[in-house]
């Protein structure tokens, strides 16, 4: 009996462990099934979410400027810049750099404020000092955004004087970084440019893909009116994997599944769009392929619309300004309203101003700039105007006039055949008896009006002269204008007439490439001469002697 009852409660404690192993492996699997599905869903959300990248530029990209001085004559300066919309910004970061120059008090301050925000006070304690500073992301302004650095006065003290020395900030070695998320929304053709040009947006790596038969021509191109509007030049692929910039160009049917926006592929209709996608992408689309060569040409060459739509026809770009970078100088005479502008800012501490342009036959000419300079009453008359081209220097006049005229020679072997530069930089000498008088009225702070300020007329005149002309096919002819394949006007119809053949003999990829990067400095060099050009990827065994062949 008692062996019965010992059955029996080994086969129900038997049952009990079988249930309570069934109950484990019931919550287990439901608890791995929650568990699998939050994963999912994270996953799923991870993939949604819009890549983090980081966007920065140096000061001086954003000024033009490397350095500027702050003292008691000019106590601040601004840095005015714009950012792109497309992105949606987490962080905004000033890496700011400055040295002392002088006698600087220990206790002035460099206060900086950044779209009106709070005042930040930075304590430099008269020795050269990097700062990291965080910036309010949710004050980013579309355009027109202020960072304004300001020389304040030491503790104790109403304002500065000429004994407080001057705050130099390096500009070259400041930077704006900004940590962003892209934002899934198509740009505005009219954002397309400034995006390319900004120094923080511009692309590093831009990928060029092209079909059809007329592929290789087509990528030439593209990489030529690519570089004529970038920052600075980008690397070229021919794929979109980690591309900051993406361009596609070919018929309605080559595109149609490579493209977001199909309802964007109409009939008889050929368009420069931009694509939905949160990596920017430039779309040019044609019903043909030869349409589609017109309108890469017509991008390479002009400036697209500033029009608020997602698109742009190919009749519009003529009506656009031409994308041309460098006047072109030869054996004439020019004034520098032909060639640009200098303005000179009416301030103490003025930036140079330059002119930059390239020459036709640089190794045979020679020339000469007359300067027609005004002054405003406030110059001293021993300050000076330092004048240099190409980094050397052509001279200086005194500021002891109120209107002059000034020429410096230009010698044979000065100028380049392109990235010629002509600086003015004036040289302001303050009044002594002024300075005293500043600092013997330290404790009213009486503003100074005093402003220096120099003008350099329009009307001034640059002469050049050749004194042998080299050969036209010279090299530096080519790295001038691109002569002599460049694109030339009939003289009866003013039609463009194309002489030139581009040989494409690349077929590799990286060889392509190579090829890319070249043509695109060539267009930085002296703008869109080579997008008219013929691309050929063979000689045709029937071509003649009437036009010229780059290979």
């Amino acid at each position: 009996m008692s062996h019965i009852k010992q059955k029996s409660a080994r086969k129900s404690r038997s049952k009990r462990i079988f249930v309570i192993g069934c109950l484990f492996l019931c919550i287990f699997n439901i608890v791995d099934f929650f568990a699998f599905t939050a994963s999912a869903a994270t996953t799923t959300q991870a993939r949604r979410q819009a890549p983090t990248f980081i966007l920065k530029s140096n000061l001086s990209d954003l000024t033009s400027r490397t350095q500027v001085a702050l003292d008691w004559r000019e106590q601040s300066f601004e840095v005015r810049f714009d950012l792109s919309q497309q992105e949606r910004y987490e962080k905004l970061d000033l890496f700011l750099s400055a040295f002392p120059e002088g006698q600087v008090n220990k206790k002035s301050l460099i206060v900086l404020t950044y779209n009106d925000s709070d005042p930040i006070v930075l304590r430099g304690q008269g020795a050269r000092f990097d700062a990291h500073i965080r910036l309010d992301p949710s004050r980013i302004r579309k355009t027109n955004n202020i960072i304004k650095i300001k020389y304040h006065a030491p503790s104790g003290e109403n304002c500065l004087t000429q004994d407080d020395g001057k705050w130099t900030i390096d500009l070259s070695r400041s930077k704006l970084v900004a940590r962003v998320h892209s934002r899934d929304r198509k740009l505005q053709i009219s954002e397309i440019e400034p995006r390319l040009a900004h120094p923080m947006t511009s692309p590093k790596r831009v990928a060029i893909i092209a079909k059809g038969k007329q592929a290789y021509a087509l990528e030439a191109i593209l990489a030529q009116g690519i570089a004529l509007r970038t920052f600075k030049q980008p690397q070229f692929q021919f794929t979109q994997t980690n591309a900051d910039f993406v361009v596609l160009a070919g018929t309605h049917s080559q595109l149609r599944a490579h493209v977001n926006s199909k309802s964007m592929l109409k009939d008889n209709m050929s368009l420069v769009f931009v694509d939905s996608g949160l990596r920017p992408k430039l779309i040019l689309a044609a019903p043909t392929e030869k349409q589609v060569m017109k309108l890469t040409k017509a991008f390479a060459s002009h400036h697209l619309s500033n029009g608020r739509t997602n698109s742009t026809a190919l009749f519009e770009f003529y009506a656009n300004a031409s994308l041309q970078k460098k006047s072109v100088l030869n054996d004439s005479r020019y004034k520098l309203s032909d060639i640009g502008s200098l303005n000179i800012s009416p301030t103490w501490n003025p930036h140079p101003s330059f002119l930059d342009f390239n020459v036709e036959d640089a190794i045979a000419s020679s020339g000469e700039l007359t300067l027609q300079i005004g002054t405003n009453p406030n110059t001293n008359a021993k300050s000076i105007l330092r004048v240099s081209l190409n980094d050397q220097p052509l001279g200086y006049t005194y500021l002891n006039k109120k209107t002059k005229k000034v020429s410096f020679n230009i010698t044979q072997g000065m100028l380049r055949p392109s990235g010629n530069r002509l600086s003015v930089n004036p040289e302001y000498i303050y009044n002594t008896e002024l300075a005293q008088k500043q600092v013997q009225k330290r404790k009213q702070c009486a503003t100074d009006t005093s402003t220096p300020g120099v003008t350099v007329s329009p009307q001034s005149k640059l002469v050049l002269t050749v004194s042998t002309p080299t050969p036209r096919s010279d090299l530096s002819r080519l790295v001038s204008s691109g002569a002599p394949f460049r694109q030339s006007v009939h003289t009866l119809t003013n039609k463009t007439v194309t002489q030139t053949s581009l040989y494409l003999t690349a077929k590799r990829a990286k060889d392509r490439v190579a090829t890319l990067h070249f043509l695109a400095f060539a267009a930085r060099q002296f703008g869109p001469q080579w997008v008219n050009a013929n691309y050929i990827n063979a000689l045709p065994t029937d071509m003649g002697f009437d036009q010229d062949i780059l290979i």
